[in-house]
């Protein structure tokens, strides 16, 4: 009994530190590959200064189901957006916000993109819906769409594991209370999200929920942003190595803890971002 305990214990250890093996900054070998093995391919976009980049590196590519699935049918490749195969990458294919996610089919056929962060979950669902076309003939495993995957990295948390059943939290305005769902965390939750009055925001915190080299898709993400939540939405501009960038920011709040609880409200709504300090 207690060697089962301990091999059960080690099988669990060794799933929670699970993550994607990624070919990195080396498309040629990735196509090649893709092709030898009749896999289908998906290229991931990314930059260490890209906040929604490193919070998939944390939360979406470290998920046990998702990894075995990428595993079984799929090639995963890497592309830092400096580096210069990322450089020749960008131009082919015109990426211009990050994180950017990329499917391939085995001759490397371009089947989708997706400029956003996306959970994995969304991640999952994406690749089942392409695997029938990347002439990968293996049976394909299906996930029902009540599961939610617990996310913890980067102080980042995510809906817990919901049983089939279970009614998931759906997007509710931000000014009704919102009912959320069990979250692995000490943190108290509150019964409704604290929201800073928008007509006249006065604070030091805010919410940055992206990073853009490109000028017209922040204003995207902004509109986007503005549409959903009852939140003033800025785009400001900084320089990283040279470059010109622009943050998508959310909210002007009070304090961090104000910050900090609206931040939960917009991560359950799909809404990956960090507080800072206002400059």
């Amino acid at each position: 009994m207690t060697t089962l305990l301990l091999l059960a214990l080690l099988c669990t250890a060794a799933q929670a530190f699970q993550s994607i093996d990624f070919i990195v900054n080396d498309l040629a070998a990735t196509q090649k590959q893709a092709t030898f093995d009749n896999k289908g391919y998906f290229v991931h976009v990314t930059a260490t200064w890209c906040m929604p980049c490193q919070w998939m590196e944390s939360n979406t590519f470290t998920d046990a189901v998702l990894c075995d699935y990428v595993r079984q049918h799929y090639l995963a490749a890497k592309i830092e957006f400096d580096h210069p195969e990322g450089i020749a990458f960008k131009k082919q294919y015109q990426v211009t916000t990050l994180p950017s996610t990329l499917i391939f089919d085995a001759q490397g056929r371009l089947l989708a993109r997706h400029d956003n962060s996306l959970s994995a979950v969304e991640l999952l669902k994406i690749l089942q819906e392409y695997a029938a076309k990347t002439n990968n003939s293996r049976p394909q495993r299906t996930m029902s769409s009540a599961v939610q995957v617990a996310y913890q990295g980067s102080g980042i948390s995510r809906p817990a594991l919901i049983p089939d059943g279970v009614t998931t939290v759906t997007e509710q305005p931000p000014h009704r209370p919102v009912v959320y769902a069990a979250l692995p965390t000490d943190k108290p939750q509150p019964a409704s999200p604290a929201i800073a009055d928008a007509t006249a925001p006065k604070g030091n915190y805010t919410i940055q929920t992206g990073v853009y080299s490109d000028y017209n898709n922040a204003l995207r993400n902004q509109k986007r942003l503005e549409e959903r939540f009852q939140q003033p939405v800025r785009v400001t501009e900084t320089q990283s190595h040279g470059k010109i960038l622009y943050r998508v920011l959310i909210g002007i709040f009070a304090d961090r803890n104000t910050a900090e609880d609206y931040l939960l409200y917009l991560e359950r709504q799909a809404v990956p971002g960090f507080v800072k300090l206002l400059e």
